[in-house]
């Protein structure tokens, strides 16, 4: 498998002229619409999505109809990814947008594959003492000093300029009318609205006065104009010009430090994809800065070798197994990751079969290992500041994007003129040195506030190719639990057999080294529960919020799933 050139020519589109072609998730969207809420209530995979020529599966159904619609007419998965991007940052806010940024990885028909690094970075005034500094404890999470420089428009205008079928204006087009003419908000905006401490967001988003309620449309009227011209002007339309100046204006107004030479000067970075494999599948996955592709290639090559299967799926003994390997990767997470362009990190070494070796040898199957005294536990954290997309299509691209504002609504900034919703994504730098971010992370030195540094995350978009040529596009959101969501699903497929929809819906668990605590999702049994704390787990019981986007592609067609914790729901093209 080749690394993909950064710049591949896109191919000619062999479908000119050609009839516009089914969307399959068109009739199953309506039929489906009556059981849905009493599908998600139960905790039940919803129905697979089916298609034959592509599929998008994101956080919500107007972000995948986007992204599906774009394929229908004509578009690659690159195109559809992107429309389903912006889409999604029309329809949820709290999770993701222009003002945020994130990762792809992508593989070409051909086998090449490529990783985008699209991740905001600081702006060049923050420095390691400036939130030390601030007498604010909160000042990385909220107000202007919490918003890095936003990237989400240069990744995706550099990401369809690259891979891309249709003029971006036409990718554009659907983020813009949802915008535009209206969409109803879903269940998951509306609890994060209402679940929202700080005044005035609501008018801020959609308008003064306006309430968004179920059954009613709402409008983002402001936004529509900013996406109009990102369709028009691509990358140079965020990072120059009258958006630039409502971005750096609107955070400057809340104590922020975020220059216009901040905007013009950052760019998006190609990144070598990390590649490893598991029972036969290649793996493609994200590099540092980006915390989880090394984390879940850890995982898979300590797994390789243990029957995973044979402990039977969310048994005690499969569900200790993963607890254990998840929090020797969340302890090399803290101690040796950060940016690499400031501290290199030294991945062979977390991959080396010696470190993997040394891992399996240390697992004890019938306790927990002493960890002594890691701090205070802290709560993690409810990031619906996430988006996960999955795309996948009949030529052989496939994509996996995960894109950010970090936090729910990240600093609550929103710009005044245009409507974009500013991240706080200062916050996953070691804002406060020994003190645990929003989500209860720990780091070292190697992840300190810098000038024009990129801070770790936990996103991880994954590929997999099987041994059959099947393809897999997989990532979640949910902060750290994107990690072990996003694991947990690439196990229930390749170890368990199960169908998108199911792998992604099933009962999952949680631990991330510090604070010392198992998260345990709904659905598992109170004698599992009971077997884990005996092996010497704390426990603490808890609704996960984290959601994974899964689609797989084989000789039969392409089949998705969208974790029912967040109400998505894919679309596939037929």
């Amino acid at each position: 498998m080749s690394t993909l050139r950064p710049r591949l020519s896109p191919p000619a589109d062999p479908r000119a002229g050609a009839p516009r072609p089914a969307l399959g998730w068109r009739g199953a969207a309506a039929a489906l619409s009556l059981g849905l809420a009493a599908l998600l209530s139960l905790g039940a995979a919803p129905p697979p999505a089916l298609g034959r020529r592509g599929m998008v599966a994101a956080d919500h159904l107007l972000a995948s109809e986007a992204g599906a619609s774009i394929i229908a007419t004509g578009g690659n998965a690159v195109d559809g990814i992107v429309a389903a991007a912006l889409a999604a940052g029309v329809v949820q806010p709290s999770a993701s947008g222009l003002g945020g940024g994130g990762f792809a990885v992508l593989m070409a028909p051909d086998g090449q594959v490529a990783a985008l690094d699209f991740r905001e970075v600081a702006p060049a005034a923050a420095h390691r003492d400036l939130f030390v500094q601030s007498a604010d404890p909160k000042a990385s999470v909220r107000g202007g000093l919490a918003v890095a420089v936003p990237m989400e428009g240069p990744g995706l205008a550099l990401l369809h300029a690259r891979h891309g079928r249709l003029p971006l204006r036409r990718v554009v087009a659907p983020a813009y009318r949802l915008a535009h003419e209206g969409f109803e908000p879903g269940a998951h905006l509306l609890k994060s609205l209402a679940s929202y401490e700080e005044g005035g967001l609501t008018d801020a988003i959609f308008g003064p006065g306006v309430k968004p309620s179920a059954g009613e449309r709402a409008r983002r009227a402001k936004l529509a104009t900013a996406l109009e011209r990102f369709g028009r002007g691509g990358a140079a339309a965020m990072q120059i010009g009258e958006i630039a100046e409502d971005i750096v204006r609107s955070a400057k107004a809340t104590g922020g430090v975020l220059t216009a030479a901040d905007l013009a000067a950052a760019a998006p970075k190609d990144r070598a994809p990390l590649l490893g494999s598991y029972r036969g599948w290649r793996v493609v996955t994200m590099p540092p800065p980006s915390s989880g592709g090394v984390v879940i290639l850890q995982a898979l090559a300590v797994l390789e070798g243990l029957p995973v299967a044979e402990y039977g799926h969310n048994s005690a003994e499969y569900l200790h197994l993963i607890v254990e390997v998840l929090k020797h990767g969340f302890a090399d997470r803290a101690q040796h990751m950060g940016d690499p362009d400031r501290a290199p990190v030294d991945t062979a070494m977390l991959l080396s079969a010696d470190r993997v070796s040394a891992i399996r040898r240390a697992i004890l199957p019938s306790r927990t290992l002493p960890t002594g005294a890691y701090g205070a536990a802290v709560d993690p954290g409810r990031d619906a500041g996430t988006q996960h997309i999955s795309a996948l299509d009949a030529d052989g691209w496939g994509v996996a994007l995960t894109t950010t504002v970090n936090t729910s609504f990240g600093s609550g900034v929103v710009t005044e003129r245009f409507g974009i919703v500013l991240n706080n994504e200062m916050d996953d730098f070691v804002a406060r040195p020994g003190v645990p971010n929003a989500f209860g992370l720990v780091g070292s030195a190697r992840n300190e506030v810098a000038a024009g540094a990129r801070p770790l995350s936990s996103m991880s978009p994954t590929l997999l190719i099987g041994p059959q040529g099947q393809r897999i596009a997989v990532g979640g959101s949910g902060g750290p639990f994107i990690i072990s969501s996003t694991l947990q699903a690439i196990l229930n497929v390749v170890d368990f057999g199960m169908s998108p929809s199911q792998a992604v819906s099933e009962a999952r668990v949680h631990h991330q080294w510090q604070p010392e605590l198992l998260f345990v999702d709904e659905g598992l049994s109170p004698d599992t529960i009971a077997l884990l704390a005996a092996r010497g787990h704390t426990i603490k019981q808890m609704p996960f919020f984290s959601a994974v986007q899964l689609i797989s592609a084989d000789a039969a067609g392409i089949s998705g799933g969208s974790d029912p914790r967040k109400g998505g729901w894919p679309a596939g093209v037929w």
